[in-house]
């Protein structure tokens, strides 16, 4: 079971307080889970080489097509997948024709890449990152102190982290635009290197890690591993959980619709994001936050997988009586408290009765006005 989670200032423009007295409930499902119908992602993979990020997929619990290098320069072949992993390989030095990963990522496509990888991600995104060398006289590897400077990736690996890479001449990111999400940097006598950065480019992503699967990792860098490949196939749930949240609805007797006018300008915002994997059967952590000030409050889970069983608690931490409970078997499971609740500390636990994959990947949206 992998969690982790991130937090964003829990305020804005709110309301009158309004009183709230509610037992446990169990709301219905909405009717907005038609629009999610899923199938499984295609993922494809290139050869191993340094490092086999495809054997990490199949354990979380995925089917991994397995494909040659020259999948990369054929946009019509790359069209067949949601997520290309391209693993850290000698053949890929020189690789410089990007045109056809830089179609498949604006079209909504997402790339993984690992240090000599780097060449496919500088073929496609000259504008956007650059790449250095580093470790070129550690032909025993070199053990490197890093600092984690996303909150995503803190919760689970805490603000410092020791990585071994193994082998020398390793690709750090030299040169990144401000649009990129930096999740771990080192630093040297002369400038600040980062290790994990991903960017959007487009309707896709792209993640690309210089620090990757090795023969035998430690526990802290297992986590690390596997939480690279986490993150791409967690990125198109992130975006159908914030479109959800700020989606505002109205319910009448025909049944939910589009909100226009006047409500259509009192939106959602997604506030906090948590990140995870669950099996059958397992419990996520309790997470906790304090809302800072009065406000209805919207939790939208999604999974991957297709058809499963999960159930969200959501409760005051001073208040028992006012608890939630909401079950789903198909994405996205919501929980809808219009009431605006009074400022104060809550709680939530998602519960997976029955688990599509092994590791099922999950993302906690948690929407405020």
């Amino acid at each position: 079971m992998l969690c982790l989670i991130v937090g964003y200032c829990l305020g804005s423009r709110m309301g009158r307080i309004k009183p709230v007295v509610t037992a446990t409930m169990l709301l219905q499902p909405s009717n907005i889970a038609k629009g999610w119908q899923q199938r499984p992602l295609r993922l494809a993979v290139t050869p191993a080489g340094y490092d086999d990020i495809g054997e990490v997929l199949r354990k979380i619990g995925f089917t991994v097509e397995n494909v040659g290098f020259d999948v990369l320069d054929d946009l019509t072949r790359l069209r067949h997948y949601d997520a290309v992993f391209v693993n850290c390989h000698q053949a890929l030095k020189d690789f410089y024709n990007g045109q056809a990963i830089a179609s498949y990522v604006a079209n909504g496509g997402i790339l993984y890449a690992s240090d000599y990888a780097c060449s496919v991600v500088k073929a496609a995104f000259p504008q956007v990152v650059d790449f250095g060398f580093s470790g070129i006289f550690s032909f025993f590897g070199e053990t490197v102190d890093a600092e984690v400077t996303d909150p995503t990736l803190a919760d689970l690996m805490g603000y410092r982290v020791r990585l071994h890479f193994d082998l020398p001449a390793w690709r750090h990111v030299s040169r990144w635009d401000s649009t990129c999400r930096v999740y771990l940097t080192t630093r040297d006598w002369f400038s600040e290197k980062a290790l994990l950065v991903s960017f959007g480019y487009g309707q896709g992503f792209v993640v690309y890690t210089a620090f990757h699967n090795k023969g035998q990792p430690s526990e802290v860098e297992g986590r690390l591993i596997e939480f690279f490949a986490l993150r791409p196939l967690t990125m198109r749930l992130s975006r159908q959980i914030a479109w959800e949240i700020a989606r505002p609805i109205e319910v009448g007797t025909l049944g939910e619709r589009e909100a226009t006018g006047l409500l259509a300008g009192e939106q959602m915002m997604m506030r906090r994001e948590i990140i995870g994997t669950l099996g059958s059967g397992q419990s996520s952590p309790i997470y906790r936050f304090r809302l800072s000030r009065p406000s209805p409050i919207k939790i939208v889970v999604g999974w991957e997988g297709g058809a499963g069983e999960f159930v969200l608690t959501f409760g005051s931490e001073a208040r028992p009586q006012m608890r939630w409970q909401q079950s789903s078997r198909m994405p996205p499971l919501i929980l809808d408290i219009t009431e605006a609740l009074p400022a104060g500390h809550y709680y939530l636990r998602l519960v997976s009765v029955k688990a599509p994959l092994p590791k099922t990947p999950f993302v906690i949206g948690i929407g405020l006005r």
